[in-house]
């Protein structure tokens, strides 16, 4: 039998020496595995390539034959890894500091039946409420109709109107009829949406390397918007600060009642409800939050329903104790049992979303957000499995939620988590208020439920934030 030639078996331990040094310098590139690991894969990578050395230079045939089936599954392998190394750095590239835009859309609306299509409105009367780009979206509409403007500076006054056929059609931005569908359920059957269009808006991110876990607070918003593009604007439904610090391993979850009367930031005027600063801009409702609690935030995430849907069914559901029985309102077929219940995605939505078969109403409701987010905090945290196929998580959220945070946080976050598993502590902070009724920033005609803060509870979370902060 021939003997395998030098040259044949020189190239086999260069080429697999080459693939083994790309392979090393991709994973610790994507700074996800702990310092203990990396050291692992180099010695288990070392001693397979010298025993395939030592046997590919003897002179024995069975032992060259036996090195090169090493080195054939050592590429073979390597070179998955590398795919999916690849695959996961692209996949954090696009799934992080992904708020590179903001749309605002804007409709022209008439009562059902009255207009079919734009031109229809030639020669007609059309009020407006705008509160961005006021000159830019004029110029839209002079562009395909004539018309007599009417300008408004309350919401409900100009629907009231539209509906009383004082104006033949409103121009509005489209997050401000979930606004007016709080105080009109019955909008949908008496208006039609006949034109609309796009106004973007260019988001500059912030390129700003971060090198190591420092403590930070992060704020989440949760959009319920009839618009399923996230980079819409829209009510701030759900209103959260959580406050992570690595070094000690705490997190102290701060919820905000979406009524809370609070001043927008640079708005000045009245103030409105906290989930109207969404109508805003999501960095307007996280700046609001800075202001109320005189704290930094340094990221926001915005997350819409199918988001949290998504979430829970990849951490195989979450075990929630409820404090009673009751049929929800989003899902009327399900009973919640008192006591613990395991819950899929769309279950743990319809608990999170409930307030009527509560005295308490919107005050419960926060609690019962508090623990769908523990719970999937603490599962996500303390599963290896879900960690290492974070890449199958991140597809399956893509288009979910949007955000500043950066793919290096999220990196050292997981590689933290990997080294060292122990359990989180979780702590939750509700802030309170009184009832009232008031005129808004958005209906300053009009008298509408709102929460006053709680002036001491405002003092306590800020307090809280800040000596988690700085444990």
């Amino acid at each position: 039998m021939n003997k395998i030639s030098p040259f044949i078996k020189t190239t086999y331990i260069i080429i697999t020496i080459l693939i083994n040094i790309h392979f090393l310098y991709k994973l610790m590139s994507l700074n996800i595995l702990p310092i203990k690991y990396i050291l692992l894969i180099i010695l288990i990578l070392l001693f397979i390539n010298c025993l395939s050395i030592i046997f590919i230079i003897t002179k024995k045939r069975l032992l060259n034959i036996i090195a090169f089936i090493i080195y054939i599954i050592l590429i073979i392998v390597t070179t998955i890894c590398l795919k999916y190394i690849n695959k996961t750095n692209t996949i954090l590239e696009t799934s992080f500091s992904n708020n590179n835009l903001e749309i605002n859309t804007y409709n022209i609306i008439t009562l059902k039946n009255k207009y079919n299509y734009i031109n229809e409105l030639n020669n007609s009367k059309l009020g407006y409420y705008l509160n961005d780009n006021i000159n830019k979206v004029i110029n839209k509409i002079n562009q395909n109709i004539d018309v007599s403007l009417y300008k408004y500076d309350d919401i409900n006054e100009i629907y009231n109107d539209l509906i009383s056929n004082k104006v033949d059609a409103i121009l509005i931005e489209e997050s401000y009829l979930d606004i007016l569908n709080e105080e009109y359920p019955s909008i949908n059957e008496l208006i039609s949406v006949i034109y609309f269009f796009d106004l973007t808006k260019k988001i500059e991110k912030n390129n700003n390397k971060i090198e190591h876990l420092n403590p930070f607070n992060i704020y989440i918003s949760g959009s319920d918007s009839r618009s399923a593009n996230l980079y819409n604007k829209s009510r701030s439904d759900v209103n959260i600060v959580l406050t992570i610090n690595p070094n000690t391993r705490d997190i102290l979850m701060t919820s905000f009642p979406r009524d809370y009367y609070v001043s927008i930031h640079n708005h000045k005027g009245l103030k409105d409800k906290l989930t109207h600063c969404g109508i805003y801009g999501l960095e307007t409702s996280k700046q609001t939050i800075e202001d109320l609690l005189n704290i930094k935030i340094d990221y926001s995430i915005k997350i819409n329903f199918n988001g949290v849907i998504k979430i829970v069914d990849i951490v195989d559901g979450v075990d929630i104790y409820s404090d009673q029985t009751f049929y929800t309102w989003v899902i009327p077929e399900w009973q919640v049992q008192k006591g613990m219940n395991h819950m899929n995605g769309e279950q743990a939505l319809a608990y999170a979303r409930e307030r009527h078969a509560y005295a308490s109403g919107d005050r419960h409701r926060i609690s019962n957000q508090q623990q769908v987010l523990e719970a999937v905090l603490k599962k996500a945290m303390t599963n290896k499995r879900l960690l290492i196929k974070h890449d199958d998580l991140l597809t399956s959220l893509n288009n979910l939620y949007y955000t500043d945070i950066p793919k290096e946080l999220i990196t050292l976050l997981v590689k933290e988590q990997l080294n060292n598993l122990k359990e989180w502590k979780i702590e939750t902070n509700k802030l309170d208020g009184v009832g009232s009724k008031q005129k808004t920033y958005s209906s300053p005609k009009y008298l509408h439920y709102v929460m006053i803060p709680n002036e001491e509870d405002i003092r306590a979370s800020h307090d809280k934030i800040v000596n988690l902060l700085n444990k």
